[in-house]
């Protein structure tokens, strides 16, 4: 290579600033998103997760249309019964989540070598990806992509620093994926 090419390539690398070498996937009320892969007749009811079977056992996650209905967190499954009478609950076991957390850890290295599990969040290194898929948004939807066919739910955001993107990825309504343009924007 010419020096005059190294010098244009090396300019047109400076220019374009640093790469985006984080990715934060969050899966938001894992628990119920398992139960609503089990049982996906339930989707449009409302639902809770509770801790055990008796009439007792303390409301643990609720779904949107529980909580529209009246429901908290902590009450009581008799109590929920009596005032939502279609209310469906079910138990699932952190055991069952795990192993789902797991299972996903490990798919999402179709998608990258270097993968981490924090909970029911992961950061993925894109680097170097967006050549493989023509380009960093085209990786992170074909994520979404992939989550969604297996039923889940996530929040996806590309950036720079990995903890600034799972911020980012717990926030309610973001666009899905989100790419941060700079690291001013991050």
């Amino acid at each position: 290579m010419s020096a005059a090419r190294r010098a244009a390539s090396k300019s047109a690398s400076h220019q374009s600033g640093p790469k985006r070498s984080a990715c934060a996937i969050v899966l938001p009320n894992l628990p119920l998103q398992l139960l609503w892969r089990k049982r996906p007749e339930w989707r449009n009811d409302p639902v809770a997760i509770v801790a055990d079977e008796t009439p007792e056992a303390p409301i643990l996650m609720l779904s949107r249309k529980g909580y529209a209905r009246g429901l908290r967190l902590g009450l009581r499954q008799g109590a929920a019964r009596n005032m939502v009478l279609d209310l469906r609950t079910a138990v699932i076991r952190d055991e069952e989540v795990e192993a789902l957390s797991v299972d996903i850890a490990r798919a999402l290295q179709t998608f990258s070598p270097r993968v981490e599990r924090e909970g029911a969040a992961f950061f993925i290194d894109p680097s170097g990806l967006d050549l493989l898929y023509g380009g960093t948004h085209i990786w992170a939807r074909t994520v979404e992509r992939y989550l969604r066919g297996r039923g889940l739910r996530s929040s996806i955001v590309v950036g720079f620093e990995r903890f600034s993107c799972l911020a980012i990825a717990h926030q309610p309504g973001a666009a899905c994926p989100l790419l941060l343009e700079s690291l001013e924007a991050e």
